[in-house]
């Protein structure tokens, strides 16, 4: 049958036709803006965008003015550039060239399923005015350069959700490797602006002013903060970080909840804790400036910082934490046993306590004072804690060569408290100053204690073997009926025990005043010198060192004698060299030194409330250049001493 020829010439036009209206159903051939004509509805449908069509690979979609409704894509798609001003939900994948994220949401459905992905390959901007929320196990990929702009917005990317029986896994922002995530900051100075729920395995770089608050956030690449702020938020949130972390001078680095797991902290600025709980784990390089408000941080392995400034709650952790200055204004180190509790503070340079705080080496960790401490004046307590069933004990040391300097109390009838029960050991330089009166339990001193004013009192666990000045008008005094001292005890002030029937016991030296000079140090109560014990007297031309007991004496060890190089002597002569209220069983000294001088020329006389040293006889004149030379000899050997034995 034949084909009528008007009937055939019309057939490729109606084909044509009905292939043209299909395509400008789905995409036309040139770049086009197609605008979402509001409320709910799907991507797909040609009837809710202008022109009539649906946007495609090269073209512009915006949606907007979605009101609480939402636009949903059901299957892949792809467009050129992307304005989201409104809320974009998806259950499938999104590609886009390029992203400007204005407001609203993508993924807000509570259509079943897993959420859906949303890939742009070229530059997005957020707007930092305003909230953009990634929701509902929604995830964002940024492929190519970001820019948050300045403003006091938020980047909302959910956690993990359930409403009802659905349940939704966290939404993710992921800042792609090799791009960069531009952070303009905050409105002002005392903006902020928050991000959550991201990954950054590119570039973060945090510019302008104000906080930037970070939640769930993971730092695989590098977080720059050049300027502003950049906080790790406290909360129920999760942040890592095993990347690069560069602060910059000006700046501050804030942490709560975070775990430092591998990568490094480079701190040219600061980096503060304000909460929540901080673990820095071995395999981490950190330094700088660092101060802790509040919080928990945990230290693993060995770090080293430039400075730290404790103001609150605790630091633990087994590892060694090395920082050149420490600034403890409150909270306390240890108090954690296993594996959290063992650590150590070491502070190779100055260090300064608060006086007038409550501040804890708690159990289960040691604090070394390697330079220039100063416990300011006040009415606080420094306390190391013994462990017990807890865990090991606590313990401060002052290490030789290093000072601590004790300010005194508030006032001059106030106290402070320091508490150690022997795990506070001085093997450095303790000096005593300032007003009022520092209680002492459990004091250990292994190097110099020089109390210069004011009062510095001990329990019966008070442990000396090294040295305890006391300056004139100063006193060192006990509440226990138990007070030995195994080192020297040197000075001019006052040594008081608990009452004038209970004793000093003197297991070593006591040496009144210093050097060069005659002294009188003033034992306030009884005094018992052992077998082991030695009196050391000097005579000089201004006179002779002088022990003054206010109740009994009980003489025993040994005393001995030490003549200056201009020491004239006359027969006759006679120094008191101890005053006592009784002599106990009539004790005398087991024997007697003499260095400089000759003992045959002195006699020793035992009174009833005193020793006096009386001269009898004078060198004769042949014999007297050799005994003058012999005089200077041992003067120097007893300088040296005495540089070991007195203040």
């Amino acid at each position: 049958m034949t084909q009528h020829p008007h009937r055939a010439a019309r057939r490729p036009l109606q084909l044509g036709g009905i292939a043209m209206a299909l395509a400008l159903l789905q995409a036309p051939a040139w770049a086009t803006s197609y605008i979402w004509q509001g409320g709910s509805g799907v991507w797909d449908d040609p009837g809710r965008w202008t022109l009539l069509g649906v946007p495609g690979s090269g073209d512009t979609a915006t949606v907007q003015g979605t009101g609480t409704g939402e636009v949903l894509v059901r299957d892949l798609r792809s467009v050129g550039e992307l304005i989201i001003n409104g809320n974009l939900a998806s259950t499938s994948t999104l590609t886009a060239g390029a992203l400007t994220f204005e407001s609203g949401y993508f993924g807000r459905t509570i259509a079943q399923g897993a959420g859906g992905i949303m890939n742009v390959t070229g530059n997005t901007v957020f707007n930092g005015a305003f909230v953009q929320t990634v929701a509902y196990s929604s995830t964002i990929n940024l492929g190519g350069n970001a820019t948050w702009l300045a403003g006091n917005g938020r980047i909302s990317v959910e956690p993990a959700y359930s409403a009802g029986a659905q349940s939704y896994a966290t939404s993710v922002l992921n800042i792609g490797a090799g791009t960069t995530f531009s952070d303009l900051g905050a409105a002002g100075t005392s903006g902020f602006k928050v991000i959550s729920g991201t990954n950054i395995d590119g570039t973060y770089l945090r510019s302008g002013v104000g906080d930037t608050y970070g939640r769930n956030i993971n730092v695989n690449g590098t977080l720059n903060i050049a300027s502003g702020n950049f906080i790790f938020d406290t909360g129920n949130y999760a942040n890592t970080s095993r990347g690069t972390i560069n602060v910059a001078s000006g700046s501050t680095l804030g942490l709560a909840n975070i775990t430092f797991t591998q990568g490094s902290v480079i701190n040219n600025g600061l980096v503060r804790q304000y909460g929540g709980n901080v673990t820095v784990s071995s395999g981490v390089q950190i330094g700088g400036a660092w101060q802790m408000d509040q919080g928990v941080m945990t230290v693993e392995g060995n770090h080293t910082l430039a400075s730290l400034v404790l103001k609150g709650n605790q630091i633990n952790g087994a590892g060694t934490l090395t920082t050149g200055s420490l600034t403890f204004n409150g909270g306390k180190m240890g108090g954690t046993s296993g594996a959290l509790g063992g650590g150590t503070l070491a502070v190779t340079g100055t260090a300064t306590l608060s006086g007038s705080s409550v501040l804890n080496v708690d159990y289960n960790h040691t604090l070394n004072l390697g330079g220039a401490t100063r416990w300011t004046a006040g009415d606080g307590r420094l306390a190391v804690s013994t462990g017990g069933s807890s865990g090991p004990d606590a313990h401060l040391n002052v290490l030789a060569g290093a000072t601590f300097t004790d300010e005194g109390s508030a006032a001059a009838n106030s106290y402070k408290t320091l508490v150690g029960s022997r795990l506070f050991t001085n093997s450095g330089t303790y000096v005593r100053t300032g007003l009022g009166e520092t209680y002492a339990s459990g004091f250990s001193n292994a190097g110099l204690l020089r109390i210069d004013q004011g009062t510095f009192s001990v329990d019966a666990s008070f442990s000396n073997t090294g040295r305890v000045h006391v300056a004139s008008g100063a006193r060192l005094m006990t509440y226990s009926n138990q007070f030995v001292s195994n080192g020297a005890l040197t000075g001019d002030g006052v040594v008081k025990t608990l009452n004038a029937g209970t004793a000093l016991t003197s297991n070593g030296s006591i040496n009144p005043g210093q050097d060069g000079s005659a002294g009188t140090l003033t034992i306030d109560g009884d005094l018992t010198l052992s077998g082991s014990s030695v009196l050391h007297i000097d005579l000089t031309s201004n006179g002779a060192d002088r022990l003054v007991v206010t109740s009994d004496a009980l003489w025993r060890g040994e005393l001995s004698i030490w003549g200056g190089a201009d020491l004239s002597l006359q027969v006759g002569d006679a120094y008191t060299i101890a005053s006592f209220s009784q002599r106990v069983s009539n004790s005398v000294f087991d024997s007697i030194s003499w260095h400089g001088l000759n003992g045959n020329q002195f006699a020793i006389d035992y009174t009833t409330d005193s020793i006096v040293l009386r001269v009898t006889a004078v060198p004769e004149p042949a014999s007297y250049a050799l005994w003058a030379l012999g005089l200077a000899l041992v003067a120097g050997c007893k300088s040296r001493r005495g540089a070991n034995t007195r203040a």
